[in-house]
């Protein structure tokens, strides 16, 4: 299994560097910005040199952190800055334009800023300030400066904009997880825009999968009607229109037929690009071929697919910054992949370019959120607004990748539903390509116990029926695995993701600390071992940490396979396999806040009851008696896109420590469809010959290689 996996995985980084979007520009129309700056630090009255893309944090500037002044609250709370400035600052340098460039319409593009930038050039102001936390900041100077060289001055602001969270904690402006930064991220650009351009594509496959419709938004940046070829190409597959382009945008919609094109999943995750070329300009355009909806369960391509999914709360503990090259998501995703996991939630934030590019490419599922985690939803007509401007934001930016499959307005969300669902339904209108839903979970009263009118799937802990997550259940009832939520499930007709399942506490690791060379101080650990030292236990604790983390493991493997054991549901969303350093350190990971394995367990052990293909046991106590009968029931869960043709499953008992064979068998099973759950015949054994106190271990074994124990 882990061999597949490596394979999958280089091949995947081999498509990545062949495949991607590729913009027709070059060094006379284009100035990449990353390097060497000035920086003036307005609330400190500093100046000096910076490297971008990068932080304040990451060149030392902000007000460095007086970690004797912190309070034990505060230092136990989160990882601390080492420095730490919320303000404006202003990135300035010298930049030289071009004789090709002179006169011509300039378009200034920052990857990603936190909340608003200003931006001038010798003295001239772009056309447009702009503010968003999800999306690149594009600037634009329609008058264009003649040939010569020039100031570009860039004012950031990272100031708290609008009422988005309560206690600055949703994860797209926090020091819980990311910090709170000021500084520009990923691709730092000067172009010269042509006459005309593309401004972007939209690629939507129809529902049956034969056929694309493609919107070009085409920008006419001169004064006067212009006629112009707009050419179409995928592969083999070619169309032109001839155009009369009006200035300003125009929208060229036409149909290509998609017919032969493989279609993306998990398992095939293949993309295709398009071409689209107008006056001078010509870019292709990466996209997956993929339905997904909500008939019967959550399907893509017309497939039931369960979600084994984390949350992704932007925790990088070396830059406390998501990061946009492909690199540090291959990381993240490869890691997931090794835990058997095919989703991630991005919990209240959205990710940049290239964690989409990465999770397409590795057939991963995504639910990104907009960036709100509030208890006053539809108080604050701005705020409201915003986030409607970033959902819009994200079709335009983001669309066209098939890895994003589900968006949710936000997390954990409360007041007006009203306005929740008014914004899901123009979603829907917006853009159909991905399923919608009001919010992950909510604790407001009246609601979140079943679904809203508008949503198409649904996020809880509960519904009204009960619980869907084994928190709620395991502290009330004795050990036993042959429990499920089909009850819970009762009357809920849309596709059900159970919420932030686990947050079973692992005690600190201390050899972690050492890890922490960045921007964040790890206080929190470092007070613990300093009790520690102070008690006479530190060397007890790598014991504590692998109890703890062997505990929390047994209980994750329970919570999946009840989740499995029931029948239409439609996947987990783990708090977490990796631990989640804020909000008063919760270490609950099984792998640490930098995606290391903390050795308790393995990948491989977790990916038994955590895979596509998983054989599960019913039995109903963790206890029995020399004179029991122990009775098995086997089910087989197969959420591949192949039927798993009829075979015979082997079973044993075996004692742990000697490794005795107790009893063992082979039971017949029935073809299983793709998507598809079957209950086959299971065993009945006696115990007798264990013969003392043992722990005995039942494993279920296809001919596949799946197994479970």
């Amino acid at each position: 299994m882990r061999q597949i996996t490596e394979l999958r995985y280089i091949g995947a980084l081999f498509l990545m560097l062949l495949c991607w979007q590729s913009v027709a520009s070059s060094p006379k129309d284009r100035i990449d910005l990353s390097g060497e700056w000035d920086v003036i630090i307005h609330g400190e009255g500093k100046d000096g040199k910076i490297m971008l893309p990068g932080t304040l944090d990451m060149a030392g500037y902000g007000v460095e952190v007086d970690t004797l002044a912190l309070s034990k609250d505060e230092q136990f709370r989160r990882l601390t800055r080492r420095h730490s400035y919320i303000g404006p600052a202003t990135y300035s340098r010298s930049v030289v334009i071009t004789e090709e460039m002179a006169g011509k319409p300039l378009e200034l593009s920052l990857e990603r800023v936190i909340w608003n930038s200003k931006a001038s050039i010798g003295g001239k102001a772009f056309d447009n300030e702009e503010v968003s936390l999800i999306a690149p900041h594009r600037h634009i100077l329609r008058e264009g400066l003649p040939a010569g060289e020039y100031r570009l001055e860039i004012v950031v602001d990272n100031s708290r904009r609008y009422d988005i969270s309560a206690g600055n904690l949703d994860h797209c402006y926090t020091n819980d997880t990311q910090t709170i930064w000021n500084g520009i991220l990923g691709e730092i650009s000067l172009r010269m825009i042509p006459p005309t351009d593309l401004s972007r594509v939209e690629i939507y496959p129809s529902y049956s999968l034969d056929s694309l419709r493609i919107d070009a938004y085409v920008r006419n940046s001169t004064s006067s009607l212009r006629k112009e070829k707009v050419s179409f190409s995928i592969g083999r597959i070619r169309k032109t229109v001839k155009e009369r382009l009006h200035p300003g945008e125009n929208k060229i919609s036409i149909v290509l037929p998609a017919e032969g094109l493989a279609r993306w999943n998990e398992f095939n995750p293949v993309m295709h690009e398009v071409n689209v070329a107008v006056g001078q300009e010509s870019k292709d355009y990466r996209f997956g071929i993929r339905s997904v909806d909500n008939k019967n369960g959550l399907r893509v391509n017309g497939i039931p697919v369960f979600l084994r999914g984390t949350l992704e709360c932007c925790v990088f503990p070396l830059t406390g910054t998501p990061p946009t090259d492909r690199k540090g998501w291959i990381n993240t995703f490869s890691k997931a992949r090794e835990w058997g996991l095919n989703h991630l939630r991005f919990h209240s934030w959205c990710p940049p370019e290239a964690a989409f590019q990465v999770a397409d490419s590795l057939g991963f599922y995504l639910q990104v959120e907009l960036p709100v985690w509030s208890l006053n939803i539809g108080d604050d007509a701005e705020a409201e607004s915003f986030l409607r401007d970033e959902f819009e934001r994200i079709v335009e930016n983001y669309g066209n990748h098939p890895s994003l499959c589900l968006l949710s307005v936000g997390n954990e969300l409360q007041h007006d539903f009203n306005w929740l669902n008014e914004t899901v339904a123009l979603m829907k209108k917006r853009d159909p390509r991905r399923l919608y839903t009001t919010t992950s979970f909510t604790f407001e009263n009246g609601h979140g116990g079943h679904p809203e009118p508008e949503d198409q799937f649904y996020v809880t802990q509960w519904t009204d029926n009960g619980w869907v997550r084994g928190q709620g259940v395991f502290e009330t009832e004795r050990p036993a695995f042959n429990k499920n939520y089909d009850s819970s499930l009762k009357g809920v007709d849309v596709p059900l993701i159970s919420h932030e399942i686990g947050q079973y506490a692992v005690y600190p690791h201390m050899t972690e600390i050492e890890k922490y060379t960045g921007v964040l101080n790890p206080l929190n650990f470092k007070n613990i071992r300093h009790d520690l030292q102070k008690k006479g236990l530190l060397g007890e604790s790598e014991a504590m940490t692998m109890a703890s983390c062997n505990l929390a493991a047994i209980l994750y493997k329970e919570e999946i396979e009840r989740a499995l054991k029931t029948k239409g549901m439609s996947g987990f969303q783990l708090l977490g396999l990796q631990d989640f350093p804020g909000q008063g350190t919760a270490l609950v990971g099984l792998a640490d806040a930098f995606w290391d394995n903390k050795g308790a367990v393995s990948e491989g052990w977790f990916r038994e009851f955590c895979s596509p293909v998983v054989p599960l046991l019913d039995f109903d106590s963790a206890i029995y008696g020399a004179d029991d009968e122990f009775e098995g029931k086997i089910m087989i869960v197969n959420y591949t896109d192949k039927p798993i043709h009829n075979g015979d499953m082997s079973w044993s008992l075996t004692i742990e420590d000697s490794g005795q064979i107790l009893a063992s068998g082979k039971v017949s099973y029935p073809e299983i469809p793709a998507g598809a759950s079957v209950n086959t015949r299971g065993f009945r054994t006696s115990l007798t010959d264990v013969g003392r106190s043992a722990a005995v271990i039942a494993r279920l074994s296809m001919p596949d290689g799946s197994s479970n124990s």
